[in-house]
């Protein structure tokens, strides 16, 4: 059986938006609209073990539901 995977995100979808959005309403961070991670793992605002919360609230978010 073979399975195949789209990367929409960019393209359809706005995952990082989405997530940077409700991390910075989540951790109460204060950073501009337009702000834009240099870091995949945005390392340059959150900790490793924010970044795995935050998903977590991602996930299941209102915000996640948008996309």
């Amino acid at each position: 059986m073979y399975c195949c995977f789209f990367d929409v995100d960019g393209v359809l979808l706005d995952f990082e938006g989405g997530f940077t959005n409700t991390v910075k309403d989540y951790f109460k961070l204060e950073l501009p609209k337009d702000f834009v991670s240099k870091s995949f793992w945005f390392e340059d605002i959150l900790t490793k073990e924010q970044v795995m919360e935050g998903w977590d609230y991602f996930l299941h978010s209102t915000e996640f539901e948008k996309l």
